[in-house]
């Protein structure tokens, strides 16, 4: 792990945000607005994976060289919070291995 911090700052995660952190903001709407967000954290991930692969495929007209994700990423639900994002992010990376972590605080200190 190398340690690296990455800010995500568009304008569209922002505004979806905004909407999100609304106390005004019914429950669907929310749910609506982690799926969205979500979808846009995965691609920021992805952007800089390098472990690819050079596959041949057929399309309709030719046969070409495309590239495909070797070595899927893992990803980690830290329950509870992280399982509202853990469905939109699988839809972006389906072929993901998942994980789990269960933390919880003491209130009391």
């Amino acid at each position: 792990m190398s340690g690296k911090v990455t800010l995500v700052d568009h304008p569209l995660l922002r505004h979806k945000l905004g909407y999100l952190r609304d106390k005004n903001t019914p429950s669907a709407e929310f749910r609506e607005l982690m799926k969205e967000i979500s979808r846009i954290l995965a691609h920021e991930v992805m952007r800089d994976w390098r472990d690819m692969r050079s596959v041949e495929i057929e399309t309709p007209i030719a046969k070409t060289q495309v590239e495909r994700i070797s070595n899927a990423p893992v990803v980690v639900s830290i329950l509870r919070a992280g399982n509202g994002m853990l469905d939109a992010i699988l839809s972006m990376l389906p072929f993901a291995s998942v994980g789990f972590i269960g933390i919880y605080r003491d209130k009391f200190i």
